[in-house]
């Protein structure tokens, strides 16, 4: 869902939430209508505007990451080869968190890698690498995996 669609949801107006978010009203008209991305929001508005919603941060971020990134708003990072089965892979980007997509056997799989920190930033490559090569084992394996499908 879009910011405006969540907003319209709530069933509050947007003077409502500005009152009880205690924002300027030209901040949430902002973010409503694109001229500022709410993930990239202070964390403090973010949170002001979730509970005027009736959300939790998290449940409000939920929302808008699932909306954006069903509009492909992830930024290709990387691509690389796993070190053990020697798998393309593509990492992206989106909001905090990095993300991996590859293909093996015919399927597709994409699922969160890890947080967009510093310290994973340094090492995304080997991380990267042996999550996915640690997937490909539990499919040879037999064991269950989730075929996640983000990007």
């Amino acid at each position: 869902m879009t910011l405006k669609e969540i907003v319209q949801w709530s069933g509050k107006s947007r003077q409502e939430i500005c009152k009880q978010a205690e924002i300027p009203y030209s901040t949430l008209a902002d973010l409503i209508n694109g001229r500022k991305d709410i993930l990239c929001a202070k964390t403090k508005t973010f949170v002001k505007i979730a509970k005027a919603l009736g959300l939790t941060m998290e449940e409000l971020y939920r929302m808008l990451e699932e909306y954006q990134c069903s509009l492909g708003y992830a930024e290709h990072i990387c691509q690389l080869k796993t070190s053990e089965y020697h798998i393309s892979v593509d990492v992206y980007m989106y909001g905090i968190e990095y993300y991996v997509a590859f293909s093996h056997n015919g399927q597709t799989y994409s699922f969160e890698l890890c947080k967009a920190m510093k310290e994973n930033t340094q090492c995304l490559r080997d991380i990267a690498s042996f999550i996915v090569d640690d997937f490909i084992i539990d499919l040879i394996m037999g064991k269950e995996v989730i075929k996640c499908s983000i990007l």
